[in-house]
């Protein structure tokens, strides 16, 4: 009779009955831990008051795993991981093998991927090893994580082929690894060619005034104990961009002086032009404006361009009321337009082509805002005024050049998708037969 009971009884017996059973909050973690997993939630996620109160109510009695129920999850999950793992690998004859090491928020870490083809040849992605990279990214330091994680699954003699970028540590230790084997990431190369051969992220260096000199400085210019070394072996680069600034080293540093010189002499042996009689020097005038065309002024007034589009995205997305204007204007627009203003990143393959190509479809509202700023509600004076600044006014001109540098762009974009791809061999996509 539960008028019998006291309240506390009664709402004991009332838990009692909304408890689950054992088989069905085994099923309901299971599907909580890989939520986690998934979406990479926090562990404790499950057990906050608001996720708690709407697991009660989608099924009561249930209360989702606590941060030890799922470190102790994961720890089986990953040994298992690792024991069918090593049953798929001593399966097959060979493997190719992905290297890569990023940082954020000054962590470093390194992924070893591995890429297989099953029975019906569908390539298999694998991870072989993904840890936390402690200490100096020294190639010594990578060969020996690389051979630490080979050696533990048993595939070192199976390996076929490394790929890994163009820094010059990964590049050591994936040749002391597999002499000839090393492939270079294409996708990082391309990104090489557009940042590089563009200029997008130079930096203009400020001139340092020379001190006077005096005769002791010439007197002591030759002595040995003069430090000739370059300023730039002295500064400090970000981790991030630490593969990319060792590409800046051509050449071998093991080659004489002697054998330079021979080679440049050689050279000028067969660069010698002979004049013919029969020449029309009319021929050579469209030449000669060709060469007349500075390819430094153009990569300048390149570079320029884009920090003034980066300057006014920039601008516009600081202030909530411009935003909400330009997102007003963004559905009316025919057709209405879904993509937003972004910046691009230089660390972010192909965000440069996403910039140039947002920004050209936005080129009515852009122009809009620059002549008349007036328009856009709810803003000061100090803001119409940045917004029409000369700075911001792009020419007829301007316009062709960034519809120019969308048409060069476009291709690398295409040619980083195709090779970017997942479910596909991309290795003879990017390196075809000679």
């Amino acid at each position: 009779m539960p008028e019998m009971l006291f309240e506390s009884q009664r709402n004991q017996s009332a838990t009692n009955s909304k408890q689950i059973k054992p088989e069905k909050k085994r099923e309901l973690h299971e599907a909580a831990i890989d939520c986690i997993i998934t979406d990479g939630r926090p562990f404790g996620d499950f057990r906050r008051l608001g996720m708690s109160k709407f697991l009660n109510v989608i099924c009561p009695g249930y209360r989702g795993p606590g941060r030890k129920t799922v470190r102790r999850r994961l720890g089986i999950l990953y040994h298992e991981y690792r024991q069918q793992l090593g049953e798929v690998l001593a399966s097959i004859p060979a493997i190719a093998i992905t290297v890569d090491i990023w940082t954020k928020k000054k962590k470093s870490f390194i992924c070893l991927t591995g890429h297989v083809f099953n029975k019906k040849y569908v390539s298999i992605p694998l991870v072989l090893g993904f840890r936390r990279f402690t200490g100096s990214h020294e190639s010594q330091n990578i060969k020996k994580y690389i051979l630490y994680e080979l050696q533990r699954l048993n595939i070192q003699d199976k390996v076929c082929g490394i790929v890994g970028d163009n820094g010059s540590d990964i590049k050591k230790a994936i040749n002391e690894i597999k002499p000839g084997e090393r492939f270079s990431c294409t996708a990082h190369n391309i990104n090489l060619v557009v940042k590089n051969g563009l200029g997008l992220w130079e930096k203009t260096k400020k001139k340092r005034k020379q001190p006077p000199r005096t005769t002791i400085d010439v007197i002591d210019h030759n002595s040995e104990d003069n430090d000739t070394s370059s300023d730039f072996d002295h500064l400090d680069i970000p981790e991030e961009l630490e593969d990319d600034e060792d590409n800046l080293i051509y050449g071998n540093a093991g080659d004489s002086d002697e054998e330079l010189n021979n080679a440049v002499d050689d050279d000028d042996e067969d660069n010698v032009n002979y004049v013919d009689e029969n020449d029309n020097p009319d021929d050579n005038e469209e030449n000669d404006d060709y060469q007349s065309i500075d390819l430094q002024d153009i990569r300048a007034s390149i570079q320029q361009l884009i920090n003034r589009m980066r300057a006014f995205i920039n601008n516009i997305n600081s202030t909530r009321a411009v935003t909400e204007y330009v997102q007003q204007r963004e559905k009316i627009h025919d057709p209405p337009i879904t993509a937003a203003l972004v910046t691009d990143i230089e660390i972010r393959w192909n965000t440069t082509f996403i910039m140039v190509d947002r920004f050209i479809t936005h080129q009515v509202i852009i122009d809009d805002i620059n002549s008349r700023p007036f328009k856009v509600p709810s803003i000061s004076s100090v803001q119409q005024l940045k917004l029409g600044n000369k700075k911001f006014e792009f020419s007829n001109d301007d316009w062709c050049t960034i519809k120019d540098l969308q048409t060069v762009l476009k291709p690398f974009f295409g040619a980083t998708t195709a090779i970017s791809a997942k479910n596909y061999p991309t290795l003879a996509v990017a390196y075809s037969s000679k």
